[in-house]
């Protein structure tokens, strides 16, 4: 039984949550992939650790600034399709960014706008995800809901740091981006495969 217990929770029990809970895992391992990528680049060119915070608080600029806009836009639009097309957002960025590094083009305010534009991305998708969830399970399972949710997204933290890092050393900037932006691709079809507007959604 307890080998089952994972399954058994309420949120798991439902099918449009579990691939929410996997894109989410994929979503995420391509964040903590980004850090690693653009703190490596940063630190290539200028040799400044400095430097690599400037970029990390140019990346989360945008859930500062846009945090306010990005739920209301949660709010006013189709869920399923905003997880879809910021997806689809991140791969194209992704493989944009891996062939200019793969030519040569590797300036400074390059990576300065890669990393406002996902940053940008990341603002939008997390209201979304979490919007969605609550969609889903509804008030009654909110808590459990986004606490597994948010397990879902650490562990793809953990992991997308530890293989993209393996994947820069080895293979260089424009592999480890392919890798960020194959996750995404797992996460589209995860996100894809979405039917239900959720119970918290039909409610109101």
């Amino acid at each position: 039984a307890r080998g089952n217990a994972m399954i058994q929770l309420p949120a798991l029990r439902n099918p449009d949550y579990r691939r929410l809970w996997c894109g989410a895992a994929f979503n995420q391992q391509g964040m903590s992939g980004e850090h690693v990528v653009l703190g490596a680049l940063v630190f290539q060119i200028t040799e400044s650790t400095g430097w690599i915070g400037v970029i990390m608080a140019i990346y989360f600029l945008p859930l500062f600034v846009f945090g306010m806009l990005s739920g209301a836009v949660a709010d006013w639009m189709d869920r399923h399709t905003l997880l879809r097309r910021t997806e689809l957002a991140f791969i194209a960025l992704q493989l944009c960014f891996a062939a200019l590094l793969f030519i040569g083009i590797d300036d400074l305010w390059l990576i300065v706008g890669f990393a406002l534009m996902t940053g940008s991305l990341r603002a939008l998708h997390q209201p979304v995800r979490v919007s969605y969830a609550y969609d889903i399970v509804g008030g009654d399972q909110v808590v459990s809901g986004l606490g597994l949710l948010n397990l879902s997204a650490r562990s793809g933290q953990l992991i997308g740091a530890l293989l993209v890092g393996l994947v820069m050393k080895n293979y260089g900037a424009p592999a480890a981006l392919a890798v960020i932006a194959g996750g995404h691709l797992v996460a589209l079809v995860a996100f894809a495969r979405l039917r239900s507007a959720g119970e918290a959604a039909v409610k109101t």
